[in-house]
């Protein structure tokens, strides 16, 4: 079962793990150069997880470059917060039905609260909807 965090937490934060966001309902904005943690609780039944993001550009125009999603695993969160060099469990990619965004698909034997960090390397700013669905 995927849950995310509380949406007080949404309203600031999203800098590390520790002030993660809540995923998101709707659109979000997203500037050039900007990194967003997400979290969300998982129950670690192994079941699949899909993680989608779609961005596009605030004022219209041709979609947005450079903008990308990692997902982390609570280990891999903490071995970032103790400054270890560490690598995500994943990243987003091409979603094959839908040009234009990206997907995820995996699960984990795990309980425990999971990441997903939105970067942004764009040269313009952008709105994405990011969603994470599962049992």
């Amino acid at each position: 079962m995927l849950t995310t965090s509380s949406l007080a937490a949404f309203a600031a934060g999203g800098t590390g793990p520790d002030d993660a966001r809540a995923l998101p309902n709707d659109w979000q904005p997203l500037e050039k150069g900007d990194e967003v943690w997400y979290s969300f609780f998982y129950d670690g039944d192994g079941s699949e997880i899909r993680i989608r993001l779609e961005a596009v550009p605030l004022e219209g125009g041709d979609p947005p470059r450079g903008v990308n999603f990692q997902v982390w695993t609570p280990e891999e969160a903490r071995r970032w917060r103790a400054g270890s060099e560490v690598q995500p469990i994943g990243r987003g990619s091409k979603d094959p039905s839908a040009p234009g965004a990206l997907l995820w698909k995996g699960g984990f034997n795990d309980r425990g609260t999971y990441y997903v960090v939105v970067e942004s390397a764009g040269s313009q700013p952008a709105k994405v909807p990011i969603t994470a669905s599962g049992r």
